[in-house]
């Protein structure tokens, strides 16, 4: 499952514009859609509920702080920090992407990346320009070989060997 996750999804991380780029590349691109606005959701729900954990937790921190320190000073200096951390906390809960910047949202190419089809036309060709090159040359050799009076007799027993002579028959049948 995980090599195929890696063939679906691909990231690209920049470091000069400290931006991480996700692209997922699946054959019917109304899926590769669906898939990205799976993906970008549950990233915003792991994100904020993470957020919020570690808001939770400092504000409990702060809260302690406040309850045991006698200094006004010191106080009124927490009670800040607290009202940083909750709010913090509540912008997390109603921006959706408050903490990451989508640069560019998904969307559905109107090209297709793959398969590169004129590639795989201009491949069978070549191979194909090929193979039957060689098809030529190996059926000349089997004609040179079968006229031959001196090696005829080991190309008749090859020929009769492999059966072909009964395959020829059935065919004309």
């Amino acid at each position: 499952i995980l090599s195929t996750i890696k063939n679906v999804f691909s990231t690209d991380k920049n470091d000069k514009d400290a931006t991480l780029t996700i692209s997922v590349v699946y054959r019917e691109p109304e899926k590769a859609y669906e898939i990205m606005q799976l993906l970008l959701k549950a990233l915003n729900e792991f994100i904020v509920k993470r957020e919020m954990n570690e808001s939770n937790k400092l504000a409990n921190v702060l809260k302690d702080k406040i309850k045991t320190t006698h200094d006004p000073i010191l106080k009124a200096e927490f009670t800040k920090m607290l009202a940083n951390e909750v709010k913090k906390g509540i912008y997390a809960q109603i921006n959706e992407n408050s903490l990451y910047k989508i640069i560019s949202s998904p969307f559905i190419p109107n090209k297709r990346i793959s398969p590169k089809r004129k590639l795989i036309v201009i491949i069978a060709i070549i191979l194909g320009l090929f193979l039957g090159i060689f098809l030529a040359f190996v059926l000349e050799f089997f004609e040179n070989i079968k006229k031959d009076p001196e090696n005829g007799h080991y190309y008749q027993q090859f020929m009769d060997y492999l059966g072909i002579d009964k395959i020829k028959r059935k065919l004309r049948r």
